[in-house]
């Protein structure tokens, strides 16, 4: 044997402490020819060798296929780092021998490799190798079971099934999965067969279920085998652990604490991390830690309370902290960037919700009556250690003078917390006394200005100087109590639709909310509602039910039914906030509404051809095609209201006419007509005997800071030949396509465009508008008509009144529209 070769002094020290029963042989490996070197004769002898074995290829074949990938990788180590390597392996040189060999080598020289083989132990009959085989699987202290790939049971042995209490042979064919206590994340499974994958093996204690349902914790070896390439095996070895928790010196058990059979303080705090990790751009994160009040210090009541948690639907990750406290963790459905306490409390009812419902009494008495303290990701905790510690600081130090047992680390959510359940007393006592006011809020048609109907809208009386109406009314939802806010709404608004009709006329009718989220099924709402109907008003065909686009698409298949009766009583049936929701055109076809209600959002600042007009725009041509009327909501200036009257929009509501007041607050007759007339939006009557009365409603018009681009699309859009050019209600000029054509080259709006000519569509209107123009009197009658066509007065006309403000513009063919219509 090479000097080279260096047994380290420790190895040396045990191998001359032992006797070994089979020799060990001198060996050598030739890099270049992969040639060995050994004592044949004697290896022969001892191995039964029939062949010689002459380079490692012919070694390899007697291993098995995954050990000589292992082997590879030895040989590979020993020649980078120069560092003595061991390998072990079974080895068989016939049909008749089992030999298990250790190695031990290092590299010596550049291209040479030296060591030793001894074998450790001989098989060298079939007989012998039954009798190892079922010494190990029949044995009286580890549980064996084996299964196919698909962990199938295939075998176990008898002390298995005793240990488990099944009787023999009723667990072949069952997946191991039944063991499974429900109390491990998919993550930890996930991990488990990540590591049996990887590594050939898990090993670790863990908590399992018996025949008879019962938890108890087990000490658990699973071992991968591939029999060959291919075909799979599992092997399990188990070892059952005392079933009662004042037997186990430690508390801790396979990360589990065993007086909760609860994960751990570490094992939860790996499990939120990822929990934190996996969804830190979704949803927020709430953790609680509680510390229960029991009547009585029972284990029994601790035990039940953490089988309720771990159980549940609500909690993402549970733990045992020690000292009887829990740890949980729960989604709560807000972005970190917007977490509002409505969300948090919404999360916190379903968890405490879930516990009233899932277990006795006392247990539930126990936790609220307990300490409780909250911490929430985004809001004043940054990641799952800082969840865990505040929440843990907020249980243990209470907020000062505070009576309720809940406490929040961040102080402005706990004050929010508080105030919201002032809300929440002040809604339900409003509610249930039924002090409920309703507040009305004229729709205007928007041709005519006349007043159409009118929204019954939920006021209640004062709560929370800082509470607006919506945030009562999500209150009145999360309370489940919006059914019965919408029914005292709806009886004191039918009951008032004998005076709207008084006071306005029998055409104007009236539209009642209805809200569909509630625990109640839609069909029974949507029923209840009708039969409300027909018991209080005399013109069911006047009232129309509002629900918002999100209800609607939701439930539209349950609530089918309903609605046909609603609408075959004349009900009409309005879709509100359209846009905000599904946005979908593809439901109106198939649904069964009359009004489309567009929400405010796509109304406010609306400007010719913005994202906003064109999605307008597209709403109502659709819309008018299916025959369904469309209503603009959170309309406050007359910008708007000329910008959707020229989208043909049916009606209007908003600021703009009334903001919701009581009924008694209305003046009878027509209140917007006039204000509506004296801007010019619609026509006066006696502008029907004026010149004026023959031009269109409401033209667009174009202040002389606005781009000539803006001008083009005006006049392209509207098919006019004139745009006024108005400040402060005073018209300054006119801008015609004939003059704007003086400034356009036939490339612009092309792919050919230049950028000079780009900046041209940027010229403002100052720069092109004609400052010369016809301006008469918007009293001229319409008896005069003849005399200015004889005179060759110059289209266009601009109408202005007594004090000159602008009041329309009169085309040549409005007046050609004017004769052929005669």
């Amino acid at each position: 044997m090479n000097s080279k070769l260096q047994i380290k002094p420790e190895v040396n020290a045990i191998n001359n402490s032992l006797e070994y029963k089979y020799p060990m042989f001198d060996w050598s490996l030739n890099l270049d020819t992969r040639e060995f070197s050994y004592d044949y004769n004697a290896l022969a002898s001892l191995l039964d060798l029939e062949v010689p074995i002459v380079t490692i290829t012919d070694f390899m074949q007697y291993i098995t296929q995954e050990q000589r990938k292992e082997l590879e990788l030895v040989f590979l180590q020993a020649i980078k780092s120069g560092e003595r390597q061991h390998f072990s392996c079974c080895f068989v040189p016939n049909q008749s021998i089992l030999a298990y060999v250790e190695f031990y080598f290092e590299l010596t020289q550049p291209r040479q490799i030296e060591g030793t083989v001894r074998p450790v132990m001989l098989v060298s009959s079939k007989h012998q190798i039954a009798n190892v085989f079922r010494s190990l699987f029949e044995n009286s202290h580890h549980g064996v079971l084996i299964t196919d790939s698909e962990t199938r049971i295939i075998a176990c042995n008898q002390h298995y099934e005793n240990q488990m209490g099944f009787e023999h042979g009723t667990l072949i064919g069952v997946k191991t999965n039944i063991f499974n206590v429900g109390k491990y994340s998919d993550q930890f499974y996930d991990d488990m067969w990540h590591q049996i994958r990887t590594n050939g093996f898990w090993s670790g204690t863990l908590l399992t279920r018996d025949a008879h349902n019962q938890v108890f914790p087990q000490e658990l070896t699973i071992q991968k085998i591939e029999a060959t390439p291919g075909e799979i095996y599992y092997l399990g070895l188990t070892v059952a652990l005392p079933k009662q928790t004042t037997q186990i010196a430690t508390n801790e058990l396979g990360g589990l604490a065993l007086s909760s059979k609860l994960p751990t303080k570490d094992k939860f705090l790996n499990q939120l991390r990822q929990l934190c990790g996996k969804d830190h751009q979704a949803n927020s994160k709430i953790v609680l830690t509680i510390k229960p009040k029991f009547a009585c210090d029972c284990y029994n009541d601790h035990v039940e309370l953490s089988e309720v948690i771990s159980l549940g639907n609500v909690s993402q990750a549970i733990g045992y902290l020690g000292d009887q406290i829990f740890v949980v963790c729960i989604d709560c459905q807000a972005r970190h960037e917007s977490i509002e306490s409505r969300c948090v409390r919404s999360a916190l009812r379903d968890f405490f919700q879930e516990i009233r419902l899932n277990s006795r009494k006392e247990i539930y008495d126990g936790v609220m009556n307990g300490r409780i303290g909250v911490s929430i990701l985004g809001l004043d905790s940054q990641s799952a250690s800082q969840l865990l510690s505040h929440a843990t600081q907020a249980m243990l130090e209470r907020h000062s003078g505070e009576d309720r047992n809940i406490s929040f680390y961040h102080s402005t959510i706990h004050n929010e917390i508080k105030r919201k359940k002032r809300l929440e007393d002040g809604v339900l006592q409003a509610i249930q006394e039924r002090r409920l006011e309703v507040h009305y809020q004229p729709i205007v048609d928007a041709r005519s200005g006349e007043i159409t109907k009118f929204e019954a809208l939920c006021r209640f009386p004062s709560i929370d100087e800082e509470s607006n109406v919506q945030e009562l009314i999500n209150i009145a939802e999360d309370l489940d109590l919006i059914n019965e806010l919408d029914s005292q709404v709806s009886m004191i608004a039918l009951d008032r639709l004998e005076d709207i009709h008084q006071q306005f006329g029998e055409h104007v009718g009236l539209t009642l909310n209805c809200s569909l989220n509630t625990q109640r099924e839609p069909v029974s709402v949507l029923n209840n509602l009708a039969e409300l109907i027909c018991t209080h008003a005399k013109k069911p065909e006047c009232v129309t039910i509002e629900l918002t686009e999100s209800a609607y698409f939701d439930n539209e298949a349950n609530q089918s039914d309903a609605l046909k009766e609603l609408r075959n009583l004349g009900v009409s049936i309005a879709i509100d906030d359209f846009g905000t929701g599904y946005s979908s055109f593809s439901y109106l076809s198939n649904s069964q509404f009359d009004i489309l209600k567009i929400d405010k959002a796509f109304v406010s600042d609306i400007h010719l051809h913005s994202n906003k007009f064109n999605i307008v725009k597209m709403i109502t041509e659709l819309s008018h095609t299916l025959g369904v009327e469309v209503v603009a909501e959170g309309v406050e200036n007359y910008h708007e209201f000329r910008v959707l009257q020229n989208l043909k929009v049916d009606n209007v509501q908003g600021f703009l006419f009334s903001k919701p007041k009581p009924f008694f607050e209305f003046n009878s007759g027509k209140p917007y007509v006039d204000q509506l007339k004296e801007v010019g939006l619609i026509m006066s009557e006696q502008s029907h005997d004026t010149i004026l009365g023959l031009s269109r409603n409401g033209p667009p018009r174009i202040h002389p800071s606005e781009p000539l681009s803006l001008a083009f699309q005006y006049i392209n859009e509207q098919s006019i030949p004139y745009i006024p050019v108005v400040i402060d209600n005073r018209c300054v000029g006119i801008v015609g396509k004939d003059s704007l054509n003086l400034h356009l080259t036939l490339t612009m709006g092309t792919d050919l465009e230049t950028t000079k000519e780009s900046q041209i569509w940027r010229k403002t209107i100052n720069q092109v508008m004609q400052v010369k123009f016809t301006q008469l009197q918007d009293s001229l009658n319409i008896n005069e008509l003849a005399a200015l066509l004889d005179s060759e007065v110059a289209f266009p006309w601009v109408f202005v009144d007594s004090e000159g403000e602008y009041r329309g513009i009169l085309y040549e063919s409005d007046i050609i529209r004017y004769f052929t219509s005669c």
